[in-house]
């Protein structure tokens, strides 16, 4: 079978389907990764094929849009700010993946991937979607807003109006895949039956940290780990300030990941260590508690680490996520990032130390562990692709990194 896998977004939209990426790997079917050029690198290191969509991801436009758009937790008002963006681009992702998508038998993309339905529509390529969040649709303003602006955009290829294309209409009439774990959600009475709920996707890929983050993580308890990923601040120093006086107030050691926005420190006790890119697998487990934006992947993670979370929501399903994981025992009360100050983030973590917390999220972590998402998803795949050629499975994921 030869897949082409079609994400965009940040990290947290291009790590989960790395995961898929390699398990099909694994199975000795080949696989293209389109995403955005930003993550090349990234995907090249692990021994994968790379096809580059759109222009590079401009991170200063990027900080000024969003930035300006978490000031306000009304989803209607993000995407008119933020969708402009996407279909701006999309002229030039259609194009190129209507290149890649030559001789494959399926076409598996995120529903946000707008380029995605389009070329399978225009190819008449089999769709598999891919969906990070179960949760459909946010508001019927919502709908309208994004199909709006889509459709304009769909019409000069010729193609139908979609209702809620960001939504149920986003995702295949075949087969939707849910990198979800039904131990943290409860798959709906009403999907219909092509809809299946796998388990969350994890990429396993061997990494050795430096040897200052490692004799930082043997040199005393565990530290609570600041990981706000892709999201841009529009004032990273004040993002870095407000972090560094709330782990002055806890009087605990701590590790910062700088992340898209780059924060960064005048001065730092050797109490916290910043780092660039940590592989969420071997940094959470080493953690006592993690404080991030809520990202789907990010919040599979410190579930499946079995350590408590304190959400700070940027935008959309992260508000969701963070009412989740608070349901769950998983953490403390959500602080949307338009409220958030130093006190308040200080309480937050206080609370999320607490004994009860760190049972509740084990249990979960348990369950959650006994999973395999990437797995469960390429048994789906294949039984409703057609094989066009032999399979020969190889040992391990890992394998493709020595390819």
């Amino acid at each position: 079978m030869h897949a082409v896998i079609a994400t965009y977004g940040t990290m947290g939209d291009i790590q989960p389907l790395l995961g898929l990426a390699a398990e099909l790997c694994r199975r000795g079917h080949t696989a293209k990764f389109a995403a955005p050029p930003n993550f090349g690198e990234r995907v090249r290191s692990l021994g994968l094929e790379f096809v580059s969509l759109g222009p590079p991801m401009d991170t200063r436009e990027i900080r000024e849009v969003y930035g300006r758009a978490f000031r306000s937790s009304d989803p209607v008002q993000l995407v008119q700010r933020t969708l402009p963006l996407v279909v701006r681009d999309a002229p030039q992702m259609i194009a190129e993946l209507q290149i890649a998508c030559d001789g494959a038998d399926v076409l598996i993309s995120l529903p946000y991937q707008l380029a995605g339905r389009i070329v399978h529509e225009l190819r008449q390529v089999p769709l598999i979607s891919v969906h990070l969040s179960p949760f459909g649709g946010y508001s019927r303003r919502f709908a309208a807003e994004s199909s709006r602006m889509i459709n304009e955009f769909r019409a000069c290829y010729g193609l139908k109006e979609l209702n809620d294309p960001l939504g149920p209409e986003g995702s295949s009439s075949t087969l939707a895949i849910y990198a979800v774990s039904p131990a943290i959600f409860l798959r709906p009475r009403h999907w219909p039956a092509h809809h299946h709920m796998t388990g969350f996707f994890f990429l396993e890929e061997p990494w050795t940290p430096d040897p200052a983050l490692a004799r930082f993580i043997s040199s005393g308890e565990a530290p609570v780990v600041f990981s706000f990923g892709s999201m841009l601040h529009e004032s990273p120093e004040t993002m870095a300030d407000v972090v560094l006086t709330a782990i002055k107030r806890i009087g605990r050691r701590a590790i910062v990941q700088r992340g898209w926005s780059g924060l960064r420190f005048d001065a730092l006790p050797d109490t916290v260590h910043t780092v660039d890119f940590v592989p969420h697998h071997w940094l959470f487990p080493r953690a006592a508690c993690v404080v991030h934006a809520g990202g789907a992947g990010t919040t599979a993670a410190t579930l499946r680490a079995g350590v408590p979370s304190v959400v700070v929501p940027h935008m959309l399903d992260q508000f969701i996520w963070g009412t989740l994981l608070k349901e769950r025992g998983c953490s403390s009360d959500a602080i949307p990032y338009s409220e958030l100050t130093a006190e308040r983030l200080a309480s937050a973590i206080e609370q999320a130390l607490s004994p009860a917390g760190r049972h509740r999220v084990a249990e979960l972590s348990a369950r959650i562990r006994a999973e395999n998402g990437v797995c469960a998803a390429a048994d789906l795949i294949e039984s409703h692709v057609p094989l066009t050629r032999p399979v020969l499975r190889r040992e391990s994921a890992s394998s493709i990194f020595s390819a």
